[in-house]
Formats: structure tokens, C-alpha cells, sequence
């Protein structure tokens, strides 16, 4: 029911990390039994997430991309658009000086924003919780292709976040760590089995 493709592009160029994405997920998209794609990126931005998400999104065919990399229950938060690690910003922290992948920014949409061109919002904390988030994501689905990232400081936040998937029609690109992933409900990626 799920596969996992690890194409082992963190440390690569931006192009060749984009191609190597469009490469893992050309057989499986732009066909009538195209799966659930859940792009895996580190929850500490390290790596090529701009440049990796618009290439999902261009295989997969997705006019939006919900970015929650938010992992509460291991200290790593997004409130007000930032990257937080134990309430530090990201920039503050030992990922910011890693020696392959360096952090040279605490806020989400900068650091997507480098490596692509598709436009970026962002969601915080009140919109998630105020009941409209669906009625948000569904105007911005309406607009031109976009990347939006979503404020969770807590798995509640990525609870709503994937309580309002069955009730989107845009097609989406799912982006995240661990604990957006484990707050999908099964029926995201389970088959009903006779």
C-alpha cells in the first residue's frame, strides 16, 4: 500500500536533485491510477525542498503543495512561517552549520522560494485552528499552481491539516516529516481490501 522511493538527493545541486525526483516519479504519475504522492523532505530544511517540490509537483500534476515538516512531538515546530527546533529558530540552531546542506535562513518560504518559481503562501497558527482552513486552501487551489506552508506547533495542527484532505478536490502534493505522515488517515493510502 505504500512504497518509498529515498532518492538519496540532499546534498545534490538543485538540478540534479529536481531531476532526480521527476526520474523516481515518472512511473507512477500522469496515469488514471496515479497514487497519493507524500514528498519526505527533513524537517530541518536541510537538503534541496524547493527545488524537490516543484519537481513533484510537476510529475505529479499537483496545482498545490501543503508543506507541514512540523514534527511536535520531537521539538520541530513552524509557527509564523519559521522553523523552530525546541522553540530556537532554526538559524540558532547545529543544523544551521551543517557542513553539506547549511541553513541560511529560519523562515520556510525564503528557504523554498530559493529554488523554485512557483509562488508561496503561508498559513499560521489562527487560520488552522479558526475552522476555515478548508475554505482557505480551497481559494488558494483555485489560483495559480502554489507551495503553501502550515503553522504546527502541536499535533493537533497537523490533525486538522489532514482531517481536511478528503474535503479538497484541488490536486494536492502532500510535503512533510514524520508526523504530518502519521497523521493521515489510513484511508489516504490504504486500499479497501474484499
Amino acid at each position: 500500500d505504500v512504497l518509498v522511493i529515498n532518492t538519496e538527493s540532499r546534498a545534490l545541486t538543485p538540478d540534479d536533485a529536481r531531476q532526480k525526483v521527476l526520474t523516481a516519479l515518472h512511473p507512477f504519475c500522469g496515469n488514471a491510477d496515479q497514487p497519493v504522492v507524500y514528498k519526505k523532505i527533513d524537517s530541518t530544511f536541510r537538503g534541496n525542498v524547493g527545488a524537490e517540490i516543484e519537481a513533484a509537483m510537476q510529475a505529479s500534476g499537483a496545482q498545490l503543495a501543503l508543506v507541514a515538516a512540523a514534527i511536535p512531538a520531537a521539538g520541530r515546530t513552524t509557527f509564523q512561517g519559521q522553523c523552530r527546533v525546541f522553540d530556537v529558530p532554526l538559524t540558532e540552531t547545529e543544523y544551521a552549520s551543517d557542513p553539506k546542506t547549511p541553513i541560511l535562513s529560519s523562515h520556510i518560504r525564503t528557504l523554498i522560494e530559493a529554488q523554485t518559481r512557483i509562488p508561496v503562501y503561508e498559513l499560521d497558527l489562527a487560520v488552522v485552528r479558526s475552522g476555515k482552513l478548508v475554505e482557505r486552501l480551497a481559494a488558494l487551489g483555485h489560483q495559480e499552481r502554489g507551495i503553501v506552508v502550515i503553522d504546527a506547533v502541536q499535533e493537533s495542527a497537523l490533525a486538522l491539516l489532514a482531517q481536511s484532505l478528503p474535503h479538497l478536490t484541488t490536486s494536492l502534493l502532500l510535503v512533510g516529516a514524520a508526523g504530518f505522515a502519521n497523521a493521515l488517515p489510513a484511508e489516504s493510502y490504504l486500499s479497501d481490501r474484499q
